[in-house]
Formats: structure tokens, C-alpha cells, sequence
């Protein structure tokens, strides 16, 4: 013995006389040991032991000295209650009861018959193990969390029963104790396979586990414009290691507006424990990436009216967690920047017509009559004489006009009858 469990230890010798040994290699210091030595009856049994046991038996063990003869005998009774209900002689150093009640506490009395007298009985209370839990059930699941409930076992102390809940992913598990029939398991892997396992368990015995298998819920999906967008639990911080792809989409005629509201990482300058990005398709690369509480108030708006949206946390720093708006914009006939770019200046485009009289072609300064713009097409029309010619002018926030163009003669619209042209 050298451990501090040690003690508190009871040793019983198997005859009159017993060697002590003690050993220092004067490496370390201590306060050494100190025992207590006593006699009793050679002939009591000793080291009654419990050295198995299931929900309807227990097997025990003990020592008794042998007698002068080379004989002897153990009486053995099993007590519930005060009641004995089982009594056997045997000449064995071990016994099992069986047909016994579920997570029942029973006394044992093992006595002796040494030189033909009867031994002060040795005795000890002992455990029958409970029956498994029953009906074990995943009732809810969210993303990062599983609610799980099972039935309690009907034995005759089941509300003194406590559970063992273990969950575990690759290897990997946590274990907890509860008292009632329920547990919400958190911080899972979104998309993982988990393996929940509950037993019963009454004073120092356990069950056989009763099992369960669940998919955590994948973090990501479709979603609509109009609504927020937070990790998983938000407002509360992200621990484990998470990847989640949400696809946003709006009505057709729209675009998707991104808005950041809450983006808190921990120090994570370069963005390599964690981040929120937005790819303008739905493939895997990045077109933006953000990870920096400088970030938040940005708002993003997708080509399309589609974006996807990335986030991952890291495991092994800190905590992280992030909150945007979604909503939508009409579409409008200029291709929209994919980030907001405040104070944009409009564009004018001016017309040349050709005079059929000296065959100049002249470009007329642009009118600075705002001209209004809607998503609808737009007919530019000039008209040529052979003493006059008008330009038109239009301007907008992009290049990017469609137009729609006749040219007339006097008796009407030809076809290719003129040429047009424009200057950005």
C-alpha cells in the first residue's frame, strides 16, 4: 500500500500472526504511516465481498481460517427488511442469491462453524442492480441541441434512481448524472451521428444501458428575404466547431440585400478561427469574407436574386457569433454594385445625328433637364432634316442601357435608315 486511498483499509490475517513491511528509498519526505492493530475471532469471516451482481442476483465472497480439524462451515442468511428470507450452510467461500427484486437493498450475515463453535457473524448490506431505463426517445432537436426522454424502469425503488447520460461522436463522449427522466444534450456538431446511452443506477449499482442513435441537426438550409439571419443560439456565444451554409433567395425581379447587425469574433484579425462570407453562387468559393467587429453596419447586396452565406466557428478559440438582416430590392434596369457604394455619379449619353445637308455629324451639348428613368424600356428617338438635327441626352447610374431605336424618314419609321452612336 502506498496510496491515500488506502486508507481506512481493513486487514484480516488468516491465522494468529501477521508481517508488516515497511520500505523508503529517502527520495521524498512524508509523515510515514500509521495502523491500528487488534485481534477478534480467528474464526469470524472476513472480507465479505460483493463480487457480482445483476437486477435479480448478487454473488458474494468471504474468508474464514480453517479450524484445528481442517474443516469448517458458513452459515449464511440474506435479510429484506429484517426478514430473512434465504439461509444456507455451505462449506464454499462464496454464494449467490438469485430471484431477487431490482435495485433492492438486502443485509447479509456470514458466520462460522470453528472447533465446533459458532463465529460472531460478519455482516454487510448489499445491492441488487435496477433495470434499464425504458422508451429512450430523441423529442426534440434543434441545431446544436437533442432533448432526450426516456420511462423510468417499474421497480420498487425507482424514484430513488439516478441516470447516467453519455453521448458520444467518433470516440469521443460526455457523460452526465441527472435525477429525473430527461436531458437536453447541447453543443453538438450540426450533421453529426451521436450515440446516447442512459443508465439506471441505485446507490453504488448500474444498469445495462438502454441506446439511442440521432443525426444532429445540419446547421445551413434555404431561406427567404425578409427575416433575420443569426448563428445557431444567438444571442448566446458559439463553443464547438461549426460549418453552416445557408442559400438565401428573393422574389424573381430582386435582388438580396445583406445587412450586418451583431458580428463579434474572438481577436480574430486575419480570420483564420472564424468568419462570415457570402459567395453571389452557390459554390463553395468566397467573394467576401468577413470576421471583424468593423464590419458590422456593412450591407451587401447580390447581383441576383440569390446569395449564399458561410459561416464557420472554430473549436479550439474563444467564441463567436454573428446576426444580419435579409431583405430585398427591386430590380432596377442598371446592374447593381455588389456592395453599396454611396454617392455613385450618373452617366450621360449623348446621341450625334448627320446633317443631310452638309453631312456633319455634330453632337448637341447634353440637357440638363433630369430626365427620369424607370425600369421599363426607353425609346430614344432623333429625327433628321436636311436643315436640323436634335440629340438627345439620358442619364442614369450605369452603362448598362437597353435601347430600342427607328429612324425616320419623312413619310415614316425605315429600318437602317440612319446610324446610331454613343459616347460613355
Amino acid at each position: 500500500m502506498c496510496q491515500p486511498q488506502n486508507i481506512g483499509r481493513i486487514i484480516t490475517s488468516r491465522s494468529n500472526f501477521i508481517r508488516i513491511f515497511f520500505h523508503s528509498d529517502l527520495s521524498i519526505t512524508g509523515r510515514g504511516f500509521n495502523v491500528t492493530l487488534s485481534t477478534q475471532d480467528a474464526c469470524i469471516p472476513a472480507n465479505l465481498t460483493v463480487t457480482s451482481y445483476n437486477s435479480t442476483s448478487i454473488t458474494l465472497s468471504w474468508v474464514v481460517p480453517e479450524d484445528q480439524n481442517n474443516t469448517f462451515f458458513s452459515f449464511v442468511s440474506l435479510f429484506s427488511s429484517a426478514n430473512k428470507i434465504q439461509n444456507y450452510t455451505t462449506t464454499n467461500k462464496e454464494l449467490t442469491f438469485t430471484g431477487l427484486s431490482p435495485g433492492t437493498t438486502y443485509s447479509v450475515s456470514v458466520s462460522s462453524l470453528c472447533n465446533g463453535t459458532e463465529s460472531i457473524p460478519s455482516t454487510n448490506d448489499v445491492q441488487t442492480g435496477p433495470n434499464p431505463p425504458l422508451n429512450i426517445t430523441v423529442v426534440e432537436q434543434g441545431v446544436l441541441f437533442a432533448f432526450v426522454r426516456w420511462t423510468a424502469p417499474n421497480d420498487p425503488n425507482k424514484d430513488s434512481y439516478r441516470y447516467l447520460v453519455t453521448w458520444s461522436r467518433n470516440g469521443h463522449s460526455i457523460s452526465t448524472t441527472v435525477y429525473s427522466t430527461e436531458r437536453n444534450i447541447t453543443s453538438l456538431v450540426p450533421g453529426k451521428n451521436y450515440t446516447v446511452t442512459v443508465t439506471s443506477s441505485y446507490i453504488s449499482t448500474y444498469s445495462q444501458p438502454a441506446t439511442t442513435t440521432f443525426i444532429a441537426v445540419p446547421c445551413g438550409g434555404r431561406v427567404r428575404t425578409g427575416r433575420w439571419l443569426s448563428s445557431p443560439g444567438y444571442p448566446q456565444y458559439i463553443y464547438s466547431n461549426i460549418d453552416c451554409v445557408w442559400d438565401i433567395e428573393a422574389p424573381l425581379g430582386h435582388v438580396v440585400s445583406l445587412t450586418v447587425v451583431d458580428l463579434d469574433y474572438y481577436s480574430n484579425s486575419w480570420c483564420y478561427r472564424g468568419w462570415l462570407a457570402v459567395r453571389y453562387n452557390h459554390t463553395s468559393q468566397r467573394d467576401i469574407t468577413m470576421c471583424r467587429y468593423s464590419d458590422v453596419g456593412r450591407t451587401i447586396i447580390s447581383p441576383s436574386n440569390t446569395m449564399r452565406i458561410f459561416y464557420h466557428s472554430t473549436y479550439y478559440y474563444g467564441t463567436e457569433r454573428f446576426n444580419v438582416t435579409l431583405s430585398s430590392q427591386e430590380t432596377t434596369i442598371s446592374a447593381p454594385d455588389k456592395t453599396t457604394q454611396p454617392g455613385s455619379s450618373a452617366t450621360t449619353l449623348h446621341i450625334p445625328t448627320t446633317s443631310r445637308a452638309t453631312g456633319e455629324t455634330t453632337i448637341s451639348p447634353p440637357d440638363t433637364t433630369p430626365q427620369t428613368m424607370s425600369s421599363s424600356t426607353t425609346h430614344l428617338v432623333s429625327r433628321t432634316s436636311a436643315t436640323s438635327s436634335k440629340t438627345s441626352s439620358m442619364s442614369t447610374s450605369t452603362a448598362g442601357i437597353f435601347m430600342k431605336c427607328l429612324f425616320f424618314n419623312n413619310s415614316g419609321p425605315t429600318p437602317n435608315a440612319g446610324k446610331l452612336s454613343f459616347n460613355v
